[in-house]
């Protein structure tokens, strides 16, 4: 957890946002963080994260290289539930979850996001119907 960078530039955040996010990465002393609301802020560090498809919240990638990340399918049960991604890191991470990304694209559902190589690109997404609905997405591409 040493060596925690702070977000230099604001990207699709306020500057308020950016002060709580380098505030609670400099405060961390675990892999989570309580946020303001009932949701979990986790810090993914490996070069293979999984992230969970039923636990929402915000993942925080700080991975020193490239992150090769894969999302399941929501349950529809978790219909509604939403999962912000966001890099810390200028580096070029991907989210795989086959055929689940509907952006409203003409290819859409897309397989993978990426993510350009710049701090603060990021991807917010919302469970419904067995997919996942891009709320937004700043810095990112699919394919």
């Amino acid at each position: 957890m040493a060596n925690l960078t702070t977000i230099q530039q604001e990207g699709c955040f306020d500057s308020t946002v950016r002060t709580q996010v380098n505030s609670n990465l400099s405060n961390m002393v675990a892999g989570t963080i309580a946020s303001n609301e009932t949701q979990q802020l986790t810090l993914l560090s490996g070069s293979s994260d999984a992230i969970p498809n039923t636990v929402p919240g915000g993942y925080i990638v700080t991975t020193a290289g490239v992150d090769a990340m894969t999302l399941a399918a929501p349950p529809t049960s978790s219909n509604g539930a939403e999962i912000y991604v966001i890099s810390n890191t200028a580096n070029a991470h991907t989210i795989t979850a086959t055929g689940l990304f509907m952006t409203g694209g003409a290819a859409s559902p897309y397989t993978t996001a990426t993510f350009a190589a710049k701090t603060g690109a990021s991807l917010s997404l919302m469970a419904y119907g067995g997919k996942w609905a891009v709320m937004s997405s700043p810095g990112i591409t699919f394919s």
